[in-house]
């Protein structure tokens, strides 16, 4: 044989590994085509749902006037109670259980007080009973 006709044996097996390759390329795309084309389709038949059955627990939420004015209520004095209560509590414990708190404690007790009142007041203001 001659040196030009022969043919290489590493070329021919590059060969064939890069068709291999190529074929297990293909088919990985098209699982993944797949995969993203029923990923769509769930999504539309989601939406596709009848809107009131998918929304229900929104529209509920929306509709009871009553029970919002309870929870708005229900929920400041429980803002109030963990933030603004328990502050005061621990700023009169600690006046209480201190016999001569130095002026620098005072100072700081009476910055407490007024940053406890500030938030008492920006709870008030964001509760929001308007709506």
């Amino acid at each position: 044989m001659n040196e030009n006709t022969a043919i290489d044996p590493e070329s021919e097996q590059n060969s064939l590994l890069f068709t291999t390759v190529q074929d297990e390329y293909r088919v990985l795309k098209q699982e993944q085509r797949s995969r993203i084309g029923f990923r769509d389709n769930l999504l539309y038949m989601t939406l596709g749902v009848p809107k009131e059955r998918l929304y229900r627990w929104e529209y509920a939420h929306r509709r009871e006037e009553d029970g919002r004015f309870k929870r708005k209520l229900f929920q400041l004095v429980v803002d109030l109670t963990a933030f603004c209560i328990s502050s005061a509590v621990g700023l009169l414990t600690f006046l209480r259980l201190v016999a001569n708190p130095s002026t620098t404690a005072l100072i700081l007790v009476w910055a407490g007080w007024i940053l406890t009142l500030i938030l008492a007041a920006w709870i008030w203001t964001y509760a929001d009973f308007s709506q």
